[in-house]
């Protein structure tokens, strides 16, 4: 475990084991250490860190953690004038061009992004794309993708609204079972939220260009083909890497796998929230 974040007065710095203050407090916002580089702010600009609290690399406009050598930024240079996000190496150089209005952390050497036109992609470390879609793709892990509708919520990968369905790496779509959530996969198995056996309100009116719009019609006759209503009433069960379920959706809630073992709920409280 590398260093951990200390707070004081609104501004961070990192501490080790023994308390020790190792980068000094004086940063907006940071991230926590990952091979060991760490994504701090510093006035309107990102850099990152190494664990002494030298500065490796910065002035992006947004940075993100690195995973497998590569760190999802967003540039604000001169030679870079669209602001768009791309990836650097360890060093600090630009290893995929900025080109991508979102982009998500690598796992097994793929990554998902969102382009200029809205549509999603998961390119490789060069930067090629190996699947697009209009709708919102996710790496589950295993060499596996969610996909689903393009209904945006809120962060690149999460809170995007059901129905999700599965894929390889190829394209290739597994089971034809739709979820209404799924999971990543840890020790080869997922947690995934049958679909919930009730009529879905009707699409606001679209404000895509009609390209757009046709493509995303596609989709979701797509669904609508593909569309496996389960009679469980959205409970959560756990399918294996070829979207079957192994343990049947019973339970409110599910974690993920660890050392052989997932922790479920049979009865979760209400939402004070949302008491409906």
């Amino acid at each position: 475990a590398g260093p951990a974040c200390f707070v004081k007065s609104f501004h961070w710095g990192f501490v080790d084991h023994n308390g020790h203050l190792t980068v000094p407090i004086q940063y907006a916002e940071v991230k926590a250490f990952s091979e060991n580089r760490a994504a701090v702010r510093k006035g309107q600009a990102w850099m990152y860190l190494d664990r002494a609290g030298r500065v490796i690399t910065g002035n992006f406009l947004d940075a993100g953690s690195f995973h497998e050598g590569l760190a999802p930024v967003r540039f604000r240079t001169s030679a870079f004038p669209d602001a768009d996000f791309g990836y650097i190496d360890t060093n600090g150089r630009v290893a995929i061009a900025p080109t991508f209005r979102e982009a998500g952390a690598f796992n097994g050497n793929l990554a998902v992004v969102r382009n200029r036109d809205e549509s999603w992609a998961v390119i490789d470390r060069t930067g090629k794309a190996v699947v697009s879609q209009n709708g919102s793709l996710n790496l589950l892990g295993d060499g596996l993708i969610s996909f689903g509708r393009n209904d945006y919520l809120e962060g690149l990968g999460r809170g995007y609204a059901g129905p999700f369905g599965i894929m390889d790496a190829t394209g290739n779509r597994l089971s034809g079972q739709i979820y209404q959530n799924v999971y990543a996969y840890h020790e080869s198995l997922a947690a995934a939220q049958a679909r919930d056996a009730v009529e879905e309100p009707a699409p606001e009116k679209s404000t895509r260009s009609p390209r757009l719009a046709e493509a995303m019609a596609q989709l979701e006759k797509t669904f609508d083909a593909l569309m496996n209503v389960f009679p469980t009433g959205g409970k959560v069960g756990f399918i294996d890497t070829a979207g079957k379920y192994v343990i049947q959706p019973t339970f409110d809630w599910a974690g993920d796998f660890s050392e052989g073992l997932a922790a479920v709920c049979s009865s979760l409280p209400p939402d004070p929230e949302y008491p409906n």
